[in-house]
């Protein structure tokens, strides 16, 4: 719909609608046309089209105080300056298009036409609107796609050219790279005022205008041979920086696209002169190498081979090779079938094989070869033959033969003193019992004179004074003894593997112990995974450990017990620990030698031999033991035995 100029006289609304008929046309509620009287910047009347078109009803647009404060403020001075012409009898040539601001705030476009009246014999601007917001929107929606279309084509064609230039093999390369530079500024928004440049190394490809500018982008890329490329593309003059910022999302693209393109193409350029060098160098390679290489074709004629096997191999097992020979009717009778079977596989299977085989030299000896066959294709991935490599390891065979034999003769040593050492381990076993057994009837008859003496005879202090230290010597004898015989006792005891619940364990050690509450006991042993170990001598190594936590922080005033356990690469390991004495971590290897005590009988009653006892019965379930700690802040025993 479109507005189009009219004259109205009026006095009052009421004259307005009796005048005009299209005003009763627009008056009613189902008009696509809003009416308006406006006085002295003021709505004095308008049509229920109109209200909806601003968000407000009727009456609250004939209460707004000003006209501007629904007119977008860019357009307030213009709205105010047609109005001041309507008053002056000028008519409008054509509608305006306006964006006005409904009661939700938002701004709508609509087309005006106004036309000069009178309200209360006082002049006034009489007028119709229609809401044209759709309209404008898909207009700047399509500006908008023809104007990112068009973009698109230019950053298109800034590729397409570029890709067509790297192709071009028979150019050079400052060429191609003079050429690019000169076209990267058509892939840009503003082509007129863009400039370029492509860095590499130390090398420079830019446009006549380029310099460091303020509005610019940069791409870099890595070449081979650690050498840096840079792609600078920028605006001599300041562009409006929109919500996308100076240059598109696309371009950022483009430039990326274009530091890839130049990436590939050099790198190409670098492998090709690469590949050139090196080709005189190949020949010279292939006939230093020491190992012999043939190429033959599907027929299995020899097509090359480099020096090494015709001097180093053919010639050692009486073959004399040249080019068009067939390989199979060269080879001894006893090796054709096999070498036969190995290359038809090869062409079949289209696989690599490698394998070991053995001639006989000129002089009868024996010579060991590792064959490899490799398929040699062509561009459609057909097998159009064979490269076969052969390496003389007649040496290494010797070798191994030679390290075979003497791992057997080592491994016959090892178990002759395995076998030694067991033996050696039960006579000091029943050495150690006997002994410790024999030692007990010269100490009970000490004991017993030491009795007699002190209960018959009247002795001076002095004397009482050495009897008592006769009888504590005998009773660490005593022990000592005890300790010796509990040592032959698990070295001799057969182990019984069972299931065993270690937190079970852990409890009845507890309640053995009869801590009391005075002791926090913490146990953390749940989801471990079952263990096989002999019941009986698991319960005496966590008794000796806990029993040893216990008293070594029985001086704390509150004693606290930790007991973990966590599984791990097939063992699971438990740790007890207690915030007790602890001891000097320095010394800690000390600590599960047999009688070797880190604090005095004095201080904390033992005779050093609790913690022996554990790490031989660990030792023998195939796990370890260790310890940490520090003086005064506690100590931490772990142990592991295997799940399985």
């Amino acid at each position: 719909m479109t507005l189009k100029p009219m004259r109205i006289e009026v006095d009052n609304l009421t004259n307005l609608s009796h005048y005009l008929p299209l005003l009763e046309l627009t008056t009613n509620e189902k008009s696509l046309v809003g009416i308006y009287v406006i006085h002295d910047q003021k709505f004095v009347f308008v049509n229920q089209r109109l209200a909806d078109i601003f968000g407000y009803s009727q009456e609250e647009m004939l209460n707004i105080e000003h006209m501007d404060s629904v007119i977008s403020p860019l357009y307030r001075e213009i709205v105010k300056i047609e109005y001041q012409k309507r008053l002056n009898d000028i008519p409008n040539e054509a509608p305006h298009e306006l964006m006005i601001v409904r009661k939700s705030g938002e701004t709508r476009w609509v087309e005006i036409l106004g036309i000069k009246t009178t309200f209360n014999n006082r002049p006034a601007v009489a007028g119709f609107l229609i809401d044209i917001h759709h309209r404008k929107r898909l207009e700047t929606e399509r500006e908008y796609t023809r104007y990112q279309l068009g973009e698109r084509v230019k950053e298109l064609t800034t590729l397409y050219k570029t890709g067509r230039l790297v192709n071009q093999e028979e150019r050079s390369t400052e060429e191609i790279l003079t050429e690019i530079v000169n076209i990267l500024p058509g892939g840009w928004q503003y082509p007129e005022i863009t400039e370029a440049r492509i860095s590499i190394g130390q090398q420079i490809f830019q446009t006549k205008g380029f310099k460091k500018f303020e509005q610019h982008q940069v791409a870099q890329f890595e070449l081979p041979d650690n050498l840096k490329g840079e792609i600078d593309v920028g605006y001599k003059q300041n562009m409006p920086v929109e919500f996308e910022g100076a240059f598109l999302n696309e371009e950022r693209n483009l430039i990326n696209m274009l530091a890839e393109i130049i990436r590939v193409y050099l790198t190409r350029v670098h492998e090709r002169d690469v590949l050139k060098k090196s080709e005189a160098n190949l020949r010279t390679i292939f006939d230093h190498t020491e190992v012999g290489h043939l190429l033959l074709n599907k027929d299995f004629t020899i097509v090359s081979f480099n020096k090494p096997f015709n001097t180093g191999y053919a010639e050692a097992i009486g073959l004399k090779v040249k080019v068009g020979d067939s390989l199979p009717d060269l080879l001894p009778e006893k090796n054709r079938l096999n070498a036969l079977a190995q290359m038809n596989q090869v062409m079949d299977s289209g696989k690599v094989i490698s394998y070991e085989t053995k001639y006989l030299d000129l002089s009868g000896g024996e010579i060991h070869f590792w064959v490899t066959i490799v398929p040699v294709k062509n561009q459609e991935s057909e097998i159009i033959g064979i490269s076969l490599s052969a390496q003389d390891i007649t040496e290494r065979k010797k070798m191994e033969a030679e390290l075979a034999d003497y791992n057997i003769r080592l491994e016959k040593e090892v178990a002759r003193q395995t076998r030694e050492l067991q033996i050696a381990n039960q006579e000091l076993d029943t050495f150690n019992y006997s002994i410790s057994h024999d030692i007990r009837i010269p100490l009970r008859a000490i004991e017993m004179f030491s009795e007699v003496m002190q209960g018959t005879t009247e002795l001076s202090e002095k004397q009482m004074e050495f009897m008592a230290k006769i009888d504590s010597c005998a009773d660490q004898m005593k022990n000592m003894i005890s300790t010796l015989l509990e040592f032959a006792r698990v070295s001799k005891l057969s182990l019984k593997k069972e299931k065993v619940d270690l937190e079970m364990i852990v409890k009845e050690c507890t309640e053995t112990l009869a801590v009391g509450p005075l002791v926090e006991i913490n146990i953390s042993l749940k989801e471990l995974s079952v263990i096989y170990a002999d019941k009986v001598l698991l319960g005496q190594v966590m008794m000796n450990l806990l029993s040893n936590a216990v008293k070594y922080s029985s001086k704390k005033k509150k004693p606290v017990i930790h007991i973990e356990g966590s599984e791990r690469n097939g063992f699971i390991e438990v740790c007890i620990k207690d915030n007790g004495a602890g001891f000097d971590a320095k010394q800690a290897d000390q600590l599960f030698q047999p009688f070797s005590r880190l604090h005095s009988s004095s201080e904390f009653e033992g005779n050093g031999a609790g913690l022996s006892i554990v790490e031989r019965i660990i030792s023998r379930h195939g796990g370890k033991v260790w310890a940490k700690g520090s003086k005064g802040k506690g100590a931490s025993f772990f142990f592991t035995l295997p799940t399985s």
